[in-house]
């Protein structure tokens, strides 16, 4: 990329760290269904999380940890029956990481947002969305400079998101997640 600076003089821009400190990953998790509803041997009503993420590590400190900031856009979804529910959550979500000992460390995130939801019945089918949010613990090993791998427990909160039909609630869930990040 080249600009003219003055007259004649072209200006080189070099972008050799543009991405320092950016970060992308990916995250499955999975939310059992423990409230007793329609569950069949092959794990009916269980949630699955897919997500993707994009994020800036924020160059700041609170109480010792590294502090970043990411916005995640996933899905979730599981069925009861003959009825499939699906969320798509986008939030914005902040992250404390420490180290603890050579290339293990300790995160705890959390994160608000809108989610849309749908459910389906057969031919028929129910739209909206609410307010939702999420929050993670759990350890990230460093394999190198750029790549991580992370797992611990994540915990949603879906008490706004309406789903249009009471049997259908999925309500707030405790769960699990693994996931990989590349470090730009």
């Amino acid at each position: 990329m080249s600009a003219t600076a003055f007259a004649g003089e072209v200006q080189q821009s070099s972008c050799s760290n543009c991405w320092d400190g950016w970060f992308a990953g990916a995250t499955f998790g999975q939310f059992a269904n423990t409230d007793g509803r329609v569950q069949g041997d092959s794990g009916e009503g269980d949630l699955n999380l897919y997500a993707l993420s994009v994020g800036r590590n924020l160059d700041k400190q609170l109480l010792g940890c590294d502090l970043a900031a990411y916005v995640e856009a996933g899905l979730l979804e599981t069925n009861y029956g003959p009825i499939d529910i699906d969320v798509i959550p986008f939030t914005f979500n902040l992250k404390a990481e420490r180290e603890l000992f050579a290339g293990i460390n300790g995160y705890v995130s959390a994160g608000a947002g809108y989610a849309f939801s749908r459910v389906s019945m057969g031919s028929m089918s129910y739209g909206d969305g609410g307010i939702y949010g999420q929050g993670s613990i759990g350890l990230s090993y460093d394999i190198n400079e750029n790549v991580e791998i992370f797992g611990g427990a994540r915990y949603i909160v879906l008490d706004e998101v309406d789903f249009g039909i009471p049997s259908a609630d999925a309500d707030n869930n405790v769960g699990y997640e693994v996931g990989l990040r590349y470090n730009f």
